[in-house]
């Protein structure tokens, strides 16, 4: 496997994550490890006469690079028994000479991961794909994923199908620039501006809530336990309550870009803060735990100057992994819509 260095596609940098607004002493903890991060320069990667799988990863015999894996253990997953299955279960398809990117993982194919980490890998390359191939796994099906393609200049999109492996010529990818569930600050705001910029113009001013919940009730799974009485409360206190599966995806930026108080529980639904304008506020109703929490849109929420409120929830976990069911306390949760100022 030949790979190279490129260039350096950014600089890095030091980042120290502005704490909760309404943090208490005794869930400092829970913050603390992700709020300090140091960022390498992201460099990008040059590859001949590799392999590139519907998964993302990159190969030649049986050998698979790394580096491109989301984290060091899942090389029990990824690894030479994972080479060999695709070349005895998929079809190995020959491309052509050209300049191909690839800027996706395995986790990528849901809303968050596709926006925290694949978008900024392929802002990073946005440049080089008007004279390239970008690589696009052929499970990303859902309408958003070609939405926020369209704000690029890319001479074509190739999709990788299921049942197959390409041998790629030559390949072009960025690394991930931080782990899972971090954000490159500066890029980060840098894209979220990129996409703002591309979908304002779409906006039909139909959709301009000052306090917006965004419930969770028509979700697969992670739901609050007390909708009704929550969607009750929030209504009554001037909440427009929606759900994003009812809207366009230009509909649901427009909705985040107006709100200057946004609600919701742990899930993709929050996603959609990356569109809120700096100075904003977001409330994220989170698993109440004794181990430090999944961060990500507390992260996300600092890379863009929102504020970010919490509200630790009583929960039910339904099987392993981020599935879990939540409980809001009412009280707690006037509380702090009163430190938002999304009482006055």
């Amino acid at each position: 496997m030949i790979k190279r260095i490129n260039q350096i596609l950014k600089t890095g940098e030091s980042i120290c994550r502005r704490l909760p607004v309404n943090l208490v002493p005794e869930d400092i903890w829970l913050f603390s490890a992700d709020r300090q991060l140091i960022v390498d320069q992201v460099p990008l990667l040059e590859y001949e006469n590799v392999n590139v799988t519907p998964e993302s990863i990159v190969w030649n015999g049986l050998q698979i690079d790394k580096n491109l894996l989301i984290h060091p253990h899942h090389t029990g997953m990824y690894n030479w028994k994972y080479c060999l299955s695709n070349m005895i279960k998929r079809t190995r398809v020959k491309l052509p000479d050209d300049n191909y990117f690839l800027c996706t993982d395995y986790w990528a194919a849901n809303y968050y991961h596709w926006m925290g980490d694949a978008l900024p890998r392929i802002f990073l390359v946005k440049d080089f794909l008007p004279r390239g191939v970008l690589l696009l796994p052929g499970q990303y099906k859902a309408p958003f994923f070609r939405e926020t393609l369209n704000s690029f200049k890319i001479k074509e999109v190739k999709t990788i199908p299921v049942k197959q492996y390409f041998s790629v010529p030559r390949l072009y990818t960025p690394p991930q620039p931080v782990i899972c569930g971090q954000q490159y600050s500066s890029l980060t705001a840098e894209l979220r501006n990129h996409l703002v910029a591309y979908f304002k113009p779409k906006f039909t001013g139909k959709h301009k809530y000052k306090n917006v919940y965004i419930s969770r009730r028509k979700a697969a799974y992670r739901w609050v336990l007390n909708e009704d009485q929550v969607s009750n409360m929030l209504a009554s206190l001037g909440f427009k309550v929606l759900c994003f599966e009812d809207f366009s995806l230009h509909e649901q930026v427009e909705i985040a870009y107006n709100a200057e108080n946004l609600v919701s529980a742990h899930g993709a639904n929050l996603t959609n803060l990356f569109y809120m304008q700096p100075g904003t506020n977001v409330l994220e109703f989170r698993k109440s735990i004794e181990h430090s929490g999944n961060n990500s849109f507390w992260i996300m929420a600092d890379s863009i100057d929102v504020n970010y409120y919490y509200l630790n929830c009583d929960y039910i976990d339904r099987r392993k992994g981020n599935y879990f069911d939540l409980t809001v306390d009412l009280n707690e949760l006037e509380k702090v819509l009163h430190q938002m100022g999304a009482l006055v």
